[in-house]
């Protein structure tokens, strides 16, 4: 403050001169640049000092991340809902972020079906409660924004979209939770399986971990030509389920394998072919929602012409 006086003077002389009137604009934007220029001349040397600052007013992200229980939202904003693109891209993100434990749940369930292993049983556990209660805030939140009335037409049909992938990301949570009880069926009932049986198994499992591995990649990116190969996969599982289905009872009729098997290890299967149901659901939801978008598009384009 104690500068101004000085400051205007040499604002003055180094602007045009004339009547006020016709200078003043000149000696404004004269006023702002040497101002900014003065501060950004100032502050380059003490950076780093800046960035401490900085670092300590405002936790680090990974930090914080890790200190929140996995079942609060890390992405979702209700301050940005009357921004309906904004909002709808943090929702995805809180969306792919469900998926990714949705694919924890996978190896989990897996490891708990094909080696007995406890400690995965009570992982899949743990996981099944936090995915249900972000898919219940994920849909809130996107219930909320439609109630904004701000959203277009094609945001709209986008919503209603993740609304329904949500509710898929939570199924495949439930199959895996499923297969889990047959684990633990499996570990009770002292139940075992060929050697052939449990490969079968294997080879089910891992395409399935990969169609989701694709799904997550689908939502992330939301790359099309993925989209298109989950779609694609979702053939190869059912495929799979009728093929796996059929040479087990062909070893039931050897004799190689015991009928009280039969339940856990179809119904597995099933719950398999369920979550490669979900993933291809998904990944058409990403294609009719980019379809729509296109033809509003062309309706638009249409209009305009007109």
């Amino acid at each position: 403050m104690w500068f101004v006086p000085l400051y205007a003077k040499f604002i003055q002389f180094i602007s045009p001169k004339g009547p006020e009137i016709e200078v003043i604009s000149r000696q404004i934007a004269n006023a702002h640049t040497f101002f900014n220029i003065t501060n950004t001349i100032i502050w380059l040397p003490l950076i780093p000092l800046m960035v401490k600052i900085v670092m300590k007013l405002i936790p680090d992200g990974k930090q914080q991340a890790a200190e929140q229980p996995l079942y609060q939202t890390r992405f979702l904003d209700t301050n940005v809902l009357k921004q309906p693109e904004a909002a709808i891209r943090l929702a995805m993100l809180e969306l792919t972020r469900i998926t990714e434990y949705v694919t924890e749940m996978a190896g989990h369930a897996k490891k708990a079906f094909l080696r007995g292993d406890t400690d995965a049983i009570g992982a899949v556990d743990s996981l099944e409660d936090v995915v249900d209660i972000l898919q219940d805030s994920i849909t809130n939140y996107l219930s909320s924004l439609c109630k904004t009335g701000k959203l277009t037409q094609g945001q709209s049909q986008r919503v209603a979209g993740m609304i329904r992938a949500a509710s898929d990301i939570e199924r495949i949570g439930d199959q895996y939770t499923s297969i889990t009880n047959f684990a633990k069926l499996k570990r009770e009932k002292e139940y075992t399986f060929t050697e052939e049986a449990m490969g079968e198994l294997e080879e089910g499992f891992n395409h399935v971990q990969e169609m989701l591995r694709l799904t997550i990649r689908t939502l992330h990116d939301s790359d099309l030509e993925t989209a298109r190969q989950v779609v694609h996969q979702q053939e190869s599982v059912e495929d799979l389920e009728r093929r796996l289905s059929r040479k087990h009872m062909e070893r039931l009729n050897l004799g190689s394998c015991s009928p009280e098997n039969t339940v856990a290890f179809t119904d597995v299967l099933h719950d398999l072919e369920c979550i490669g149901e979900y993933c291809s659901d998904i990944a058409e939801m990403l294609l009719n929602e980019k379809d729509s978008v296109i033809k509003m598009e062309k309706i638009d384009q249409r209009m305009n012409e007109a």
